[in-house]
């Protein structure tokens, strides 16, 4: 059993899982994360922080600031 787990688990563990891990999460991790870090984040950065920034930001300026 020793035997079975040493030899078959590591042969599992380094060849199979190395495999997973860098072909499948270098796929996963190039093309789809940066789809999302991209394309989501750049809508999130450019249009939510803009309005947050420019619309909260001044209404908190001009009211609470000159208040």
């Amino acid at each position: 059993w020793d035997v079975f787990r040493v030899h078959y688990w590591d042969v599992f563990r380094v060849h199979y899982w190395d495999v997973f891990r860098v072909h499948y999460w270098d796929v996963c991790r190039v093309h789809y994360w940066d789809v999302f870090r991209v394309h989501y984040w750049d809508v999130c950065r450019l249009h939510y922080w803009d309005v947050f920034r420019v619309h909260y930001w001044d209404v908190c300026r001009l009211h609470y600031w000159d208040v």
